[in-house]
């Protein structure tokens, strides 16, 4: 990738929206449908009690678990078919002259951590072997759905008239609740930023197309970057106070703990012991709450850092243009060429806010 891109950045936005989603998926049976947790049992015995239905729990488990993996082959299907379009030049979110090839790194990464490739330099991985390796995985993606379909319609069959569409309504619902935050926001935040980079690679090959002398590209480059920092600050700073708004803390913050007293547990009176603990707990609780004040103030700290270096390039940019010599000056093509990258950074971030959002919203109803 041309060092002139910002984007690469991106990678670590996407890499935290989609760590629930590779959690989930390590398993063949995710944890929400586990038979430790109680959720799926409780819905579907109130959908049974209504229909009066005798189905054996354990086997209507069995078909959400297919319902399950179907939904999250569907969204994997997707992600890797966009994969496929950027890889072969037809992914083009703006009308361009352009052609472009790009293969996202996290397919070259993934052959050969997968021993796919005899490479290990991402960049050594050719086109050919590229759209090879993502055209087989499509196909997995295509027979596992063959199969589960197989299994789902035998199952459904074996129950005759007791598979009713109350029930089957019912599990789809359930399962479309827990794969929605714990899979589709991920996938969909992938699939937006794989999106992004190609856009974001079409515009930098235009502006290149311009043929900017060391100056002009250095304008460029400094500036697109200073803008995406700018803007990727003030994505972290509304996300952090987001968290607070859904009481959605981040991960890390589930291992803080606060030493209870060696002897707690041996205090005999029920409720001295009972109210003891209730103390540390809320000690606990206004420690999470002073630290999330505490990286707030980090990240804003950065995101006006960020917003003055901005402002005082652009504005160096901007002098430049109105009194510096001809040949350092950008032409009108190559500042709307600008205005464009700033727009893409500009509506990707918005775009992963809203996800965020929708995660926050949603993730409070998945018990794991």
């Amino acid at each position: 990738r041309p060092a002139l891109t910002p984007s690469t950045k991106t990678d670590n936005i996407s890499k935290k929206m989609k760590s629930t989603k590779e959690e989930q998926t390590n398993n063949l049976t995710p944890k929400y449908l586990s038979c430790n947790n109680k959720a799926f049992e409780q819905m579907i015995n109130s959908v049974l009690q209504k229909t009066r239905s005798s189905i054996d729990i354990e086997y209507l488990r069995e078909i959400a678990v297919l319902i399950h993996q179907l939904e999250c082959i569907d969204l994997d299907r997707l992600l890797w078919t966009t994969y496929l379009r950027s890889g072969t030049s037809t992914l083009k979110p703006q009308a361009t002259t352009s052609i472009l090839s790009l293969w996202p790194l996290e397919v070259k990464q993934r052959m050969i951590d997968r021993g796919q490739t005899t490479a290990s330099d991402p960049n050594e991985i050719d086109h050919a072997s590229c759209l090879s390796y993502v055209q087989r995985v499509l196909q997995k993606f295509r027979n596992q759905t063959e199969y589960f379909q197989a299994q789902l319609k035998e199952k459904k069959q074996l129950l005759n008239n007791r598979w009713t569409s109350e029930i089957e309504e019912a599990v789809i619902k359930f399962v479309q609740q827990h794969v929605i935050p714990l899979y589709k926001v991920p996938t969909e935040g992938q699939i937006a930023t794989v999106e992004y980079d190609y856009n974001d690679q079409l515009i930098q090959l235009e502006y290149e197309q311009q043929n900017p002398n060391e100056y002009q590209k250095e304008i460029f480059k400094n500036l697109t970057q200073a803008k995406y920092e700018k803007e990727t600050a003030k994505f972290n700073v509304a996300i952090l106070k987001q968290r607070i708004a859904y009481n959605h803390l981040p991960q890390s913050f589930e291992s803080l703990k606060i030493p209870a007293p060696i002897s707690l547990d041996t205090i005999d009176d029920r409720d001295i012991r009972q109210n003891l603990m209730n103390q540390c707990e809320k000690i606990l609780q206004r420690t999470k709450s002073d630290m999330m004040i505490v990286y707030i103030a980090t990240a804003e700290a950065k995101m006006n850092e960020y917003q003055k270096k901005f402002d005082s390039d652009l504005i160096k940019m901007k002098e430049n243009q109105r009194s510096g010599p001809s040949h350092e000056k950008l032409t009108q093509t190559m500042l709307d060429i600008m205005e464009r990258r700033f727009k893409n950074i500009n509506e990707h971030l918005i775009h992963l806010y809203k996800l965020k959002l929708r995660f926050f919203v949603k993730a409070p109803t998945v018990k794991n």
